[in-house]
């Protein structure tokens, strides 16, 4: 678990508003990222096993970010093989890294957004070794090989990997190179019996499976849970040559799962070889790595989201399977997403204990328990009315949602502003037309940006609410990202804009006739885009200001 500080600790879990910052270089050109630049949610996936629900050690998966950037300038040539980084916070905590990526596949949505989809360092692994030397190729030897082929850093030397496992890979050696760098590096991950993956800063790092809990996850902070009826534990390592399985070292515990497993370590691994017509003697050190992991029990937990978690760590479910009690559960997977649940996945033996990538299993199926099914974080997107401010409150964001029950909901803004003049800018948040909170900037020079941002918690009852958010100050509002969020709530159609409000004909307007002095012009009435506003259409009327949608063409 990444080493974070009590004052993360305690915001993250009071209900803090969560940030997200980072860097995107571009060749010569670094663009930094915050909230305003990114639009709708950051998914990140890791996993340490090939086969999502299947426990192996070795094994190296390419992980993945994606998001959508707010951008008008930049191009998809640009942004094509750079790399971004990106750092999380709570509240006033510090940053702490989520990851590094190689964006892949930048794709233009309409004029003002990128989805944006990275790979991690793994990505960079799939490159062959041509070398065809044979004789006393070192650890040492072997990484810098790595190295020179993909540009990917290791996260930890010889020296700190010889220390961390226990094994003298300084003096450990092969007699050939591996056919790719991704099987060299999975060979010394199997050597050590460790799980490879990428790290936080987009270098390949090492790690022995955990042995204790790093934290205890309460059934109140589960969304959900996908429990397997069995619990999973080591019971040996086996190796495999072009023969067959030939060699293993086991060990029994006094607890008894219902599946075990012996590891099954790659066939050809330059690092073990046979001495003396056994190959237990290069076995028994790896087997000393796993010898003290604890059982686990298998599935997959929507928690309330951590991203200081790791690979590797096991942590402790408390209700476990059924009420009162208490389980390990091992994390080998992590699918996690920005304001919103954090998927937490640990294999076992698959489908069925028979999996080719087990051996000596009871035969048990992997029967699944789903538990704690009641909530899920949802967050529900609010209209945004971008455009110029007055000195009079008009409306920049709207929205409705509903709750099955009582449930604590955060009203969430993210906006530039563009100021003409020094002035105070002010914005309320109504709930149910009521206002709750006023976010004030009193000090705010002339010709400058600025950035507005806020975080409003608030309790809402069962049954259908409406939330708005008004703003007045002088200058031009844009890049509004506004929503709701909270466990358990459904999006539902707004009836800010009332159709019979007015009298149109095609894509004009030729008369609003509502009850609204700040309207907001819809960009469609039936099923038509808006294009015109006629020369009466707010005659006679006590429209004090409207919004106009960008789809208006003329004003007549």
């Amino acid at each position: 678990m990444y080493n974070v500080s009590e004052l993360y600790t305690q915001e993250l879990y009071s209900g803090a508003r969560h940030r997200i910052r980072g860097l995107i270089s571009m060749h010569n050109e670094i663009m930094a990222l915050g909230d305003v630049n990114m639009k709708g949610g950051v998914r990140t996936e890791i996993r340490c096993t090939e086969t999502e629900n299947v426990f192996a050690i070795g094994q190296l998966y390419t992980g993945t970010v994606e998001l959508t950037l707010i951008s008008d300038t930049l191009r998809r040539e640009e942004l094509r093989g750079a790399s971004i980084m990106l750092e999380f916070a709570a509240g006033s905590s510090e940053y702490i890294p989520l990851g590094s990526w190689t964006i892949t596949d930048p794709q233009r949505t309409d004029e003002h957004t990128i989805a944006i989809r990275g790979a991690d360092c793994i990505s960079k692994l799939d490159v062959p070794i041509t070398d065809t030397t044979v004789g006393a190729i070192k650890v040492a030897a072997r990484m810098a090989m790595v190295r020179r082929l993909t540009g990917v850093e290791f996260a930890q030397t010889v020296a700190e990997l010889t220390e961390m496992s226990g094994i003298d890979l300084e003096n450990r050696f092969g007699s050939t190179f591996a056919p790719t760098c991704r099987a060299e590096v999975a060979y010394l991950a199997q050597l050590m019996g460790c799980i490879a993956y990428a790290d936080r800063f987009g270098r390949i790092a090492f790690r022995k499976i955990g042995t204790s809990p790093v934290l205890t996850i309460p059934a109140e902070l589960r969304h959900k849970a996908s429990l397997c009826e069995y619990s999973y534990g080591i019971r040996g390592v086996q190796y495999t040559d072009a023969y067959g399985v030939v060699d293993a070292v086991s060990w029994e515990k006094e607890t008894t799962p219902n599946t075990s497993a012996l590891v099954a370590l790659s066939t050809g691994n330059p690092y073990i070889w046979d001495g003396n017509s056994s190959y237990s003697l290069w076995l028994e050190p790896i087997a000393d790595n796993l010898r003290d992991v604890p059982d686990w029990t298998p599935g997959e937990v929507d928690y309330y989201g951590d991203p200081a978690l790791d690979l590797g760590d096991m942590v402790q479910l408390s209700g476990g399977i059924t009420s009162g009690e208490s389980t390990l559960f091992l994390i080998t997977g992590i699918n996690w997403q920005f304001r919103g649940p954090q998927t937490l996945i640990s294999a076992g033996a698959g489908e069925t204990a028979s999996d080719s990538t087990t051996a000596g299993s009871s035969g048990a199926s992997s029967v699944m328990t789903v538990i704690n099914n009641t909530k899920t974080n949802v967050a529900v997107d609010l209209e945004p009315y971008e455009g110029e401010l007055f000195p009079e409150l008009r409306k920049v964001a709207e929205g409705a949602f509903s709750v099955r029950g009582q449930t604590l909901i955060f009203v969430e803004l993210t906006a530039t502003v563009d100021v003409e003049e020094a002035s105070r800018l002010r914005f309320h948040v109504l709930y149910d037309g009521v206002k709750q909170t006023v976010h004030s900037i009193d000090t705010v020079r002339a010709d400058a940006y600025c950035t507005v941002s806020f975080t409003v918690p608030l309790t809402a009852e069962q049954g259908r609410h409406s939330v708005s958010i008004e703003a007045d100050g002088s200058g031009y509002l844009d890049r509004i990202n506004a929503c709701v969020w909270g466990q358990d709530i459904t999006a539902e159609i707004s009836t800010h804009t009332y159709p019979d409000d007015y009298i149109y004909h095609a894509d004009t307007i030729d008369k609003y006739i509502g009850m609204d002095d700040q309207p907001a012009i819809p960009s469609q009435l039936g099923g038509i885009d808006i294009k015109v506003l006629g020369a009466d259409s707010f005659t006679h009327s006590a429209v004090r200001y409207v919004y106009i949608p960008k789809g208006v063409e003329r004003i007549e």
